[in-house]
């Protein structure tokens, strides 16, 4: 049922006069927007059960809009004495006052014609017993003249409250409107309300900004207004953010990411459904994105994470939307859209362009990525590969980009990898099952090749640093071991060399034989463990370094190599 609905059926059912009616919906659709409405200029009182932590200070509530006074003298008095008063040594009990509450309510709500509405139930306290709230409702319904309207979104109440409340509407309520679509007429009020014309007038008109919004919410059945209201408030602030002039597509591209960043962030819409799934399902995402950055380009765009350009401006999106580094993000939203408004390509994914426009593509991408180095990250950089090669294959336009200058240009990005993050998130493993060209799928291993070998040959750089002023971080061994026996992210072509380096480095086992401090034993206690845990086959390879170790140490390193020897199994006969 509508909600624009719900003021017309009780205004047809009044005469029927039901003494306890229930509005049942979810949260956000326009409930009790709606029933403000129609009790406008009607004798009523509207309590909500929301943040009352007991049922008395509802009770008083209700007190309060019948004798405003009296209701004060009695709450002050309770809250002075509670049932008794003292005086001296003596405390002279005052019967009932609880009790009395509920006469004194009884006897002001006799002979009116009154109606009382209840909101919020499923947002009760925890203190306050279901029963309890329903029973003090039931009660008022028994007044002559009073009717009850409990408004409630069921589908919240959990457990035994849910099972109770059910018995509630079988037994005592007379009248159950199911409230399961919101009202056009609030959707085009907010819309009217919210819609900033100094922000958008340069872009959109009124009429073209709640043609945006309204197809948006039809297509994806949103019913919550409350969510809508932060929808429109947040593309606000973000188109009001913007000092670049955007084109017209990429303000309604713009509005479109932010509604739907809004909506997953506070309703979770397709999140969860994402979220229950396999959790093999979930491992084919990478590490660089977020799940919720697949939900929405799959559900709102229907696109996929690693042929798609849009994850460049829903990442951004939903980091201002979380206030997390600001000034990045929309440095992002304009290279996005000025990557999208080149002339080459202007508003047209590649399907769509002529053979020549691709060409020129390709072109504009060998002058980016090879003489200007223009993409900021190498996975950047091929997730354009990635888009433009399928068509180089069809067109036949390998001579526009030879398969040499690929590798010049993923050598020219690697050399500028952040070696601060874990490899995880400079390697893209899962793009291997969306690349659709062979050979392409060839030079992706080889780039996550030259990725991983660079990257650990930095961290066998450090260790070596770090080992020549007897500098011994446990946590650097254990990463490095930890990286190195990933075979997802490591080839074994790669594992072997690296092997090699540190073999040569003698594993940067330290001096045993002298002094050393506990950094230093901490250390070799987590390199033995490490090769214990990880290298299996490989452990003769560490076994010949301890044994070169051995050859060199006093009785006393000797002493402590064996016993890690002993503890870690370490053969070295």
């Amino acid at each position: 049922m509508k909600v624009t609905d719900l003021k017309d059926k009780l205004k047809v059912n009044k005469n029927c006069f039901y003494d306890v009616i229930l509005i049942n919906g979810p949260w956000g659709i326009g409930k009790t927007n709606c029933i403000r409405k129609y009790l406008n200029n009607q004798n009523h009182i509207y309590l909500s059960a929301f943040g009352v932590e007991e049922l008395d200070d509802l009770k008083y509530g209700l007190y309060y809009e019948l004798d405003r006074k009296g209701a004060k003298i009695l709450k002050k008095f309770s809250e002075l004495y509670g049932n008794s008063i003292g005086i001296g040594p003596i405390s002279i009990p005052i019967p009932n006052i609880k009790v009395d509450l509920e006469e004194s309510l009884k006897e002001k709500l006799k002979n009116k014609n009154l109606i009382i509405v209840i909101d919020d139930f499923e947002r009760k306290s925890n203190y306050i017993e279901i029963k309890e709230l329903l029973g003090f409702a039931e009660s008022l319904s028994q007044i002559s003249g009073i009717q009850i309207i409990i408004i409630s979104n069921d589908e919240k109440l959990e457990g035994s409250d849910k099972t109770i409340f059910e018995d509630f509407k079988e037994k005592v309520v007379k009248k159950i409107y199911n409230i399961d679509v919101i009202s056009e007429d609030s959707v085009n009020d907010i819309i009217k309300e919210k819609y900033n014309k100094t922000i958008f007038e340069n872009y959109l008109k009124l009429s073209e900004y709640k043609k945006t919004t309204i197809d948006f919410l039809n297509r994806h059945n949103i019913n919550n207004l409350r969510t809508l209201q932060k929808a429109i408030l947040f593309s606000n602030e973000v188109v009001s953010n913007l000092n670049k002039k955007l084109e017209k597509e990429n303000i309604i591209e713009l509005i479109k990411v932010c509604f739907a960043v809004v909506i997953e962030e506070n309703d979770k819409l397709y999140l969860n459904e994402e979220l229950n799934k396999d959790l093999k399902q979930k491992d084919y995402i990478s590490d660089l994105y977020t799940q919720e950055d697949y939900c929405i380009l799959k559900h709102y765009f229907n696109e996929g994470i690693f042929f798609s350009s849009k994850v460049d401006l829903i990442r951004p999106i939903i980091n201002i939307y979380n206030t997390i580094n600001e000034e990045n993000s929309y440095n992002s939203i304009y290279t996005y859209f000025e990557s999208k408004n080149s002339p080459i390509t202007k508003n047209k994914e590649l399907f769509y362009c002529s053979a020549e426009q691709i060409e020129k593509r390709i072109e504009e991408f060998k002058e980016k990525s090879i003489k200007n180095k223009s993409y900021k990250n190498i996975l950047e950089w091929f997730k354009e590969l990635n888009r433009l090669y399928p068509w180089i294959d069809k067109l036949n336009l390998k001579c526009k980009l030879e398969d040499n200058e690929i590798i010049t240009a993923m050598d020219m990005y690697i050399d500028e990898l952040d070696y601060s993050v874990p490899l995880h998130e400079l390697i893209d493993y899962p793009i291997l099952m969306e690349i659709e060209s062979t050979k392409l799928k060839e030079l992706y291993k080889l780039l996550n090749s030259k990725i991983a070998m660079s990257y650990l040959n930095k961290k066998i750089e450090d260790l070596k640093n770090q080992s020549s002023k007897k500098i011994y971080n446990g946590d650097s061994i254990n990463s490095l071991f930890k990286t190195i026996t990933n075979t997802q992210l490591v080839p074994n072509n790669v594992r072997e060399e690296i092997l090699k380096q540190m073999q040569k480095y003698n594993f940067f086992i330290p001096n045993l034989s002298g002094e050393i401090d506990e950094n230093t034993w901490r250390f070799a206690h987590d390199l033995w463990n490490n090769v214990h845990l990880s290298l299996n086959g490989d452990k003769d390879i560490f076994s010949k370094c301890v044994k070169n170790e051995l050859e060199k140490a006093n009785d006393l390193g000797k002493y402590r190599i064996n016993s890690l020897n002993e503890q870690y199994y370490i053969d070295v006969t």
